[in-house]
């Protein structure tokens, strides 16, 4: 549609598979740590009866977290079975009322994805000063504006690999970026699914305002 190459966006599942191995080694050492306490108390109490169970009280938050730790990781690590998707739109620059071409490709288990809905959303993007625990800081906050559905499907075939061409309407405010305020554009896609976590991805995009007319 476009000599300009299209915007594109993968899946970034090494950036997901790093965060889920610190996670991973981190809970192991931390339990680790916590069983050797453990096992160093029963075994230098002697009898059960000369065992200073007051030890546990002080253990038993360090063994908490070690769990949490462990579901940590394990939420982190269940959605890189996920299947990878490739999302493209052409061209990569929108004007308002033209038509651009959005494609999205799976590579993976799709079976696991039972629902899918490719959307286009207009959002308003404000900077302002919130009071946090470490003290004052600017906090975006995000309000969409417009959402123009492009497709929702329940087919292997369509979720798999489709595209589709859309208009985004000529009311419609176009990209704008100024002092702690921004007007972006995005393709956000959802992938739902009852036993396994969402897949969710966005690829912003610039959206032109019309041209003047001469």
């Amino acid at each position: 549609m476009s000599a300009v190459p299209p915007a594109r966006i993968r899946s970034r599942k090494a950036v997901r598979f790093a965060g889920f191995s610190a996670v991973l080694m981190i809970a192991l050492v931390w339990n680790a740590a916590v069983l050797r306490v453990v096992h160093s108390v029963l075994l230098s109490g002697g009898p059960w009866d000369l065992v200073d169970w007051s030890v546990f009280l002080v253990v038993l938050p360090f063994a908490l977290a070690g769990l949490a730790l462990i579901g940590l990781a394990i939420y982190l690590g269940v959605p890189l079975l996920n299947p990878r998707v490739t999302i493209e739109i052409d061209p990569p620059v929108a004007v308002l009322g033209e038509p651009i071409d959005v494609s999205w490709q799976f590579d993976g288990a799709v079976a696991r994805i039972p629902r899918l809905i490719v959307r286009l959303e207009g959002r308003e993007e404000v900077l302002a000063p919130k009071h946090t625990g470490r003290g004052p800081a600017m906090i975006a906050e995000r309000r969409v504006f417009r959402r123009i559905g492009v497709i929702q499907s329940s087919s292997a075939e369509e979720i798999s690999r489709g595209s589709t061409t859309l208009r985004i309407p000529r009311d419609s405010m176009p990209s704008f970026s100024g002092r702690g305020s921004r007007v972006a554009w995005y393709v956000c896609l959802y992938g739902g699914s009852d036993r396994w976590p969402h897949v969710r991805q966005e690829l912003e995009f610039v959206v032109r305002p019309l041209p003047l007319l001469t």
